[in-house]
This record gives structure tokens, sequence and C-alpha cells, in this order.
């Protein structure tokens, strides 16, 4: 005993075509609606990107610039001490004078950094 539906599933299936049609316009509409807003965005996006790696370039040499300054301050760390202690063996001698006093000056201290380095050899050798 089965019954026929006949004119009843092509109802159905036309209603289901029809609310299927109706989503897919709803879908379209706010689809639109999305795209419009996003090429509305779009320039600001772009915006924002721009400063991101604008940002990253100076940071990059920021970075960069405090490496060489690290550098730099290493050097002067060692040279500083090194200078002062010049200076002050021209400055206490009378004796020296112009540049010929700074060589001078600077050979007797390179003269006891060597006598300081021999006698720590020394002392370290006697130790062992």
């Amino acid at each position: 005993m089965i019954q026929s539906l006949y004119p009843w599933n092509y109802y159905i299936l036309y209603a289901a075509i029809g609310l299927t049609v109706l989503v897919l316009i709803v879908l379209l509409s706010h689809v639109i609606t999305l795209l419009k807003g996003i090429k509305a965005m779009n320039p600001t996006i772009n915006d924002i990107q721009l400063q991101s790696q604008l940002m990253n370039i100076k940071t990059t040499a920021m970075q960069e610039k405090k490496e060489e300054d690290a550098k730099k301050n290493k050097w002067m760390k060692l040279l500083i001490p090194i200078v002062l202690a010049i200076i002050g063996i021209y400055m206490k001698d009378p004796d020296l004078h112009g540049v010929s006093g700074i060589k001078e000056a600077s050979k007797r201290y390179y003269k006891g950094v060597k006598d300081e380095r021999q006698f720590a050899s020394k002392i370290k050798k006697a130790l062992r």
C-alpha cells in the first residue's frame, strides 16, 4: 500500500529551491556589504602595515647603532685608563716636554706593564 504524494513532492522541491535561492540572495547581500567594508578599510590597513615596517626599520637601525656604540665604548673603556696613566707619568716628570715627552712616558708605561706581567707570571709559576 504505497500512497503517491505526486503533487506534493514537487511543491516541496519548489519550496526547497526557493528557500535556497533566498538564502543565496541574503548571503550575497552580506558578502557585498563585507567587501565594501574591506575596501573602505584597505587604506587604513595599508597605513598600519607601512607604519609597522617603518618601526621595524627604525628598531633595526637603533639596535645596530647600539651595537656600534657598545664596540666603541669597549675600546674607550680599555684606552682611557692607559691614556690617563701615560698622562700621569708625563705630568709627574718635569723633564718630559712635547710629543717626545709623551712618547717617553708611553715607553715607561709599557715597560712598567711588561715588568708587571713578568712579575705576575713568575708568581704564578712559583705558586704551582
